[in-house]
C-alpha cells in the first residue's frame, strides 16, 4: 500500500484573508449595483424605458440582476487592476502592464453593458430571459478564481 497524505492543515490565516476578499468585493459591489438598478431602472422617465422591454416586472428583474453583477464584475476588476499596479510598480514587468491594459478594457466593456447605459441609447437586449445575464454570471465566477489565483 503506499502513504498518500492528504494535507489536513485547516486554511491558513492568508488563505481566509484572500477568500474574504475575492467574495466580499464583488458581494458589496453587486449589492451597490442592485440598489443603483433599483434607482435608475425603475424610473419611467429613464430614456429607453419600456422601449422593448418583454415581460414588463421579468425582464426589469433580469436588468436589476444583470446591473448587480456587472458591478460584481467591475469591482473585482478594479481589485485585480490594483494589484497588477503594485505588481507593476514594484518591478516594471511589461506582463503587469499588459494585464493592467487587458482588464481595463474589460472593465470599460462591463459599464459599457450596463442596462441603464444601453437604454440611455435606446436599446434593450430582453427577449433573451436568462440568457441575458448568463455571460456576466460566468465572467464573474471567472473572474473570482483569477483574482484567488492571483492574489
Amino acid at each position: 500500500m503506499s502513504d498518500t497524505s492528504i494535507d489536513t492543515e485547516p486554511l491558513k490565516n492568508e488563505d481566509i484573508r484572500k477568500l474574504l476578499l475575492v467574495i466580499l468585493i464583488p458581494v458589496i459591489a453587486m449589492i451597490i449595483g442592485y440598489f443603483i438598478s433599483v434607482v435608475i431602472l425603475s424610473d419611467p422617465s429613464t430614456p429607453g424605458h419600456g422601449k422593448g422591454s418583454g415581460s414588463g416586472s421579468n425582464s426589469s428583474s433580469y436588468n436589476s440582476l444583470k446591473t448587480a453583477i456587472l458591478f460584481g464584475n467591475m469591482g473585482i476588476l478594479l481589485f485585480i487592476i490594483y494589484r497588477y499596479y503594485e505588481v507593476f510598480k514594484d518591478t516594471s514587468a511589461s506582463f503587469a502592464a499588459g494585464l493592467i491594459m487587458v482588464f481595463t478594457v474589460f472593465f470599460i466593456q462591463n459599464a459599457l453593458a450596463l442596462p441603464f447605459i444601453i437604454q440611455e441609447f435606446g436599446y434593450s437586449g430582453q427577449g433573451l430571459g436568462p440568457f441575458w445575464v448568463y455571460p456576466e454570471i460566468l465572467e464573474l465566477i471567472a473572474l473570482m478564481i483569477f483574482s484567488y489565483i492571483s492574489e
